[in-house]
């Protein structure tokens, strides 16, 4: 509705983009591309510290991942059949996502891993699958369809699944996390909004530039980013005091921006080309630094080498 070891080395474009104002991050952001070596679909989800999470697909099919230090490993849930897990969400050393169970048609299955342990994540009252999207400390988000094909959101904490369905809405969908703060997306008929969640109390957000599509999809502080969609197709934005900012990477098609996750200052998500899908991580750029830049219309080819 709304989200192996020892690989050589893989290429990274740095490029500086205009991203409109706004009162966290300036005027612009410096954007990386990161592409799982070999792979033309990399798609990032989410991040926390130094590491972030996602999935790539290959010719078996798709396939979770963790990068840090310019070393990517696999995750993959063992029960997955055929091949298919993606990771979308991090904190600390806990990694949550989904895994596909198909040949034996039980279907899609959350999981958490830790250590290299997985657990199987189902919430009460799925019969369609279970998605887990986002962690924060103990607790878990995502959603899950009943058995009317009905999609309904919830956070698991110590065991205990607690349902979240934004009122008046069709379907609902918690995509992340930060402490308390849940944040995700809730159709009202044909139009999908994003929402706020604290403590029970629902903000809707809306990017002012929307054409009946705002997702809310991470969330660190009082930050949050997401994805809407125009008239051309869907960028990404980050909001912050109710003033928003659309993020757009600079080698994306038109209109072919999303933003994923956040920690801090630091943005992920993925972009998609003629080639296919990449991911990138967008930091802030100082005004003054970014001006310069822009002036000289810099683009920066780096390397950065996969360690392994």
């Amino acid at each position: 509705m709304f989200r192996r070891c020892g690989l050589g080395v893989a290429g990274m474009a740095l490029a500086v983009a205009a991203a409109g104002a706004g009162p966290a991050f300036g005027v612009n952001y410096s954007f990386m591309t990161v592409d799982y070596p070999g792979e033309d679909v990399t798609v990032i989800n989410g991040i926390s510290g130094g590491t972030i999470v996602g999935f790539f697909e290959d010719s078996n099919g798709t396939q979770g991942f963790m990068e840090a230090g310019g070393v990517f490993t696999p995750i993959d849930d063992p029960l997955q059949s055929p091949n298919g897990t993606s990771a979308n969400g991090i904190s600390g050393n806990t990694v949550v996502g989904w895994y596909n169970d198909a040949n034996t048609g039980a279907g899609f299955h959350g999981f958490s891993e830790t250590g290299g342990k997985f657990t199987t994540l189902n919430a009460t009252g799925a019969v369609n699958g279970t998605y887990a999207n986002g962690i924060s400390g103990g607790t878990i988000v995502g959603y899950y369809y009943d058995g009317g094909s009905v999609q309904h959101g919830f956070s698991l904490t110590a065991g205990t699944y607690s349902p979240l369905m934004v009122p008046g809405s069709t379907a609902t969908a918690a995509n992340g996390i930060d402490g308390g703060t849940i944040v995700g997306g809730f159709r009202n008929g044909s139009v999908t909004h994003g929402f706020m969640d604290i403590a029970g109390t629902i903000t809707q957000l809306d990017d002012p530039l929307a054409n009946g599509y705002t997702s809310a999809n991470g969330i660190s502080g009082s930050t949050v980013v997401g994805v809407f969609g125009d008239s051309i197709s869907r960028h990404g934005f980050v909001e912050t005091g109710g003033v928003y900012t659309t993020l757009d990477d600079p080698l994306a098609l038109p209109g072919n921006t999303y933003a994923m996750g956040i920690d801090g200052n630091t943005i992920v998500g993925y972009y998609n080309d003629s080639a296919g899908s990449h991911g990138f991580i967008a930091t802030p750029v100082p005004e003054a630094a970014s001006a310069g830049a822009l002036c000289v219309g810099a683009l920066v080819l780096i390397r950065r080498r996969r360690i392994g």
